[in-house]
């Protein structure tokens, strides 16, 4: 199946873990380690979602003053950092009936690395490019076994594959 007949509905992630746009950086990056994302769908109090924020947008927010680095040894993201002031929008959705292909198009269009899948208005799951390209090594593997066994299905038809088969017939 290629990425223009594969549908966004069986590549998305359907468990959406969200974070309120009031939070800390510093806990949307805790969010994101214990729930081993790099998008985190953003809500407001009505939990409707109004942005996205990314593993790159919580980059941004380190702090990396020198004190804190040599107590620390690492950065952290600043805690009076907001999740709001760092967010991207507007969200840019897709219908989970599209394509693979109109998915990875729309991400490059907007410059994105993922899109809430959205169904009547409602989201359903996320699709990153990590799930596209699951998908084009899946598509590879396919076709590679579908070529590999046109390729058998030659040789066996060919007089050397006749002969072959014989001859592993007999035990030779």
């Amino acid at each position: 199946m290629t990425l223009a007949q594969t549908k966004v509905r069986f590549n998305a992630d359907s468990k959406l873990t969200v974070v309120h746009w009031s939070a800390t950086m510093a806990e949307a990056n805790l969010l994101m380690q214990k729930n081993a994302v790099r998008h985190l769908p953003v809500v407001d109090e009505s939990n409707m979602i109004v942005g996205i924020l990314s593993d790159r947008d919580v980059l941004r927010s380190l702090r990396t003053d020198l004190e804190q680095l040599r107590t620390a040894h690492r950065a952290v993201p600043a805690s009076d950092g907001f999740v709001v002031n760092y967010m991207s929008r507007p969200v840019v959705t897709i219908d989970p009936g599209q394509s693979l292909k109109n998915a990875a198009q729309m991400m490059i269009e907007n410059n994105i690395s993922s899109l809430i899948v959205a169904q009547d208005g409602a989201a359903v799951g996320i699709t990153t490019t990590h799930d596209i390209l699951k998908a084009i090594l899946g598509e590879e593997d396919g076709l590679l076994s579908e070529l590999t066994e046109k390729i058998k299905a030659k040789i066996i038809q060919s007089p050397v594959g006749l002969v072959m088969q014989r001859l592993s017939d007999i035990g030779i």
